[in-house]
């Protein structure tokens, strides 16, 4: 498929995807994000943004993900995959509507936000096609071992990271996310958590410092709580 007409595809895929989601979550969105088709032969020159999003893009491309950049308000697709589309749909859609800032937030409070940010996304994609998979189901839950061992989940995260010489927030932020997205999906499902509550968190801005925290835990309680 040439270029163009698969740039012309995915978005139209992306922006039906964003229209179901306002259904989903019974919210409104008045106009749609740009959305650009990079894939494997791209460059990064070519979608005309500011140099200092280099590395996240090209990071992103490299381990095949795709991406929405909340201040330009552009998704970035690496691969045409619908998983792909309805994820960075969702992230759109969820941060279109809460309007969250990471900006003046502790660390603990960041980690989690982000954390949410990322059930949203896995948990608007595996609504839009339950066929969605979590590839982090294996993954160990950081979250209960830190609590476990009485370091609490943000501290544990920076011991790991010292251990290891290198920053693994990343995955422990999606592992964390995604498994919570799943949970929450399943619950929906079952009846254990109703959809308005779900919604509510969904347009939430969680504005003050420890509210993500809150949120967070929370949720996990509801749907994950460590045994």
């Amino acid at each position: 498929m040439r270029f163009i007409e698969r740039q012309a595809l995915l978005e139209k895929k992306t922006y039906e995807a964003i229209d179901e989601l306002e259904d989903i979550f019974s919210v409104e969105i008045p106009s749609y994000p740009e959305v650009r088709w990079l894939g494997s032969k791209g460059h990064f020159e070519d979608l005309g943004l500011p140099e200092y999003y280099r590395d996240v893009v090209e990071n992103n491309r490299d381990i095949h993900g795709s991406l929405f950049l909340y201040k330009p308000g552009v998704i970035i697709l690496n691969m045409a995959s619908i998983h792909h589309i309805n994820e960075e749909a969702s992230h759109y859609t969820h941060m279109f509507v809460s309007k969250i800032v990471p900006e003046n937030r502790s660390h603990e409070d960041l980690l989690a936000l982000n954390c949410l940010i990322e059930m949203f996304g896995f948990l608007g994609s595996k609504i839009l096609n339950s066929c969605r998979v979590n590839e982090y189901r294996n993954f160990p839950d950081y979250f209960a071992i830190g609590l476990t061992h009485g370091l609490g989940f943000e501290k544990f995260v920076d011991l790991l990271n010292d251990i290891t010489g290198g920053d693994v927030s990343e995955r422990i932020i999606h592992s964390q996310g995604w498994g919570l997205g799943e949970r929450v999906f399943y619950a929906l499902h079952t009846g254990q958590i109703k959809m308005d509550y779900v919604q509510e968190l969904f347009r939430k801005n969680l504005f003050r410092n420890g509210e993500a925290t809150s949120a967070f835990k929370e949720l996990r309680e509801r749907v994950w709580p460590v045994k």
